[in-house]
């Protein structure tokens, strides 16, 4: 299972006893529970400043460090009114490893193994 979000998530994971967040810790723990980019929001692709993202990634980013003691390893890039090409260059300088886009109807996935045989990183479509 994945998360985005970091506000909603945490607004839910603040809610819950602790024996819940304990069960949440380790399934984090263990891969089974994700957080893509981990942005506090999603970020509005057409209407804001790098530094608009930068900031709402780094909220949610310290959030999920001091809290679950995990670092977003991916990045997520579906925004309904349009994709920014900036979001790329983000990811790229959070050390993300790779990164799911959407484009329309079509998915795109970018990172290690994706392209062409023993080029390293690179696009693929889905």
């Amino acid at each position: 299972f994945n998360v985005a979000e970091v506000n909603f998530f945490s607004h839910w994971f603040d809610s819950k006893n602790a024996s819940v967040q304990a069960q949440v810790r380790a399934m984090v723990a263990k891969g089974q529970y994700g957080f893509n980019e981990g942005g506090w929001v999603q970020p509005d692709e057409g209407a804001t400043n790098h530094l608009g993202r930068i900031n709402q990634a780094t909220l949610g980013q310290e959030w999920l460090a001091e809290r679950l003691g995990v670092f977003p390893t991916s990045g997520w890039h579906m925004d309904p009114f349009g994709n920014s090409g900036i979001s790329p260059l983000l990811f790229q300088g959070y050390g993300f490893d790779s990164h799911v886009t959407c484009a329309g109807r079509l998915l795109i996935l970018w990172g290690p193994g994706v392209g062409r045989p023993g080029q390293g990183a690179g696009w693929g479509g889905v």
